[in-house]
Formats: structure tokens, C-alpha cells, sequence
């Protein structure tokens, strides 16, 4: 990976940690701020488990660590993975360096408070969507262009 590469995800990581600060300070817990009614609200949680809410109800000692160190070894894994890229894949070194700044977002947020600040609350009717982050937006929607990726047809190399 090259340094933009890096900062590319320090600036997704930053953008969310700025985010998460913002809402600290300007949202009451639990008490939603209706952006667009019947659809999306703005609403903070405090979220101690990982995305979507999942591990939220274990009362594990270990559980920060242990998601402190799911997060590190991504990070790990995802700088290993893309330095054995081809140079001919910077798009896919791209979507690397998003999903890294989300991890890193949250990351950051769990190490110092212990949990992950969440405020972006999609529903529609009856249906409602887990409440979730920029970082967290930032992973799905890089995991999703790296499965659109995995599916493109790959070109072999002209011999």
C-alpha cells in the first residue's frame, strides 16, 4: 500500500470519530432527532457489541479486548493482504483503505469510551434498521464493492 492509501483511511477515520463528537454534543441519549419523517432520524446510542448491535448483550469482561483484538488483526490482515496486490488493482486497494478507516473509526471510539458511538436510524414503517455509524457505513459498503469485485469477470493477461 502507498501512504495515500493510508490516509485515505485516516480521513474516513477521522470523519467518523468528528461525526461521533459532534453528535456527543448536540444529541441527548435516546432522543431522536427526525431528519426525515418516517424514514431517518438521528438518534444517539451507545453501542458496547459490534456492527448492528450484535454481542451488545454480553456481559463478558474480556469482550472490549476481545473486540479490540478482532479489530487490530482486520487491520493487520487487510494491510497484508493488500501489499501482495498486483499493481494493477488500486481500485481494490481503494475499497481496502475505506474499510480499514472504518475499522480504525471504530476502534478508536471503543478504546476510549468503551464503546462505539452510533446515530444514523433508518426505518421504514414497520421495519427499522439497525442504528449505525460512518465507519460502519463505510466497512459495508466496502465489503459490498469487494464481493462486486470478486464477481467481476477477471481479464488474463495478454501472452
Amino acid at each position: 500500500m502507498k501512504a495515500y492509501h493510508y490516509l485515505i483511511a485516516a480521513l474516513v477515520a477521522v470523519l467518523d470519530l468528528i461525526s461521533k463528537w459532534w453528535i456527543v454534543r448536540h444529541l441527548e441519549l435516546h432522543d431522536p432527532v427526525v431528519v426525515i419523517p418516517g424514514f431517518f432520524n438521528l438518534t444517539l446510542v451507545r453501542n458496547s457489541g459490534v456492527a448492528f448491535g450484535m454481542f451488545q448483550d454480553s456481559s463478558s469482561p474480556y469482550k472490549p479486548l476481545i473486540l479490540s483484538c478482532i479489530a487490530l488483526a482486520a487491520l493487520l490482515t487487510i494491510v497484508f493482504y493488500a501489499n501482495k496486490l498486483e499493481s494493477g488493482q488500486a481500485g481494490l486497494r481503494l475499497i481496502l483503505s475505506v474499510v480499514m478507516g472504518g475499522i480504525l473509526g471504530n476502534f478508536i471510539d471503543r478504546l476510549y469510551n468503551g464503546s462505539v458511538v452510533d446515530f444514523l436510524e433508518l426505518y421504514w414503517r414497520g421495519f427499522h434498521w439497525p442504528t449505525f455509524n460512518l465507519a460502519d457505513s463505510a466497512i459495508s459498503i466496502g465489503i459490498l464493492l469487494l464481493i462486486l469485485d470478486s464477481l467481476r469477470p477477471q481479464c488474463s493477461p495478454a501472452e
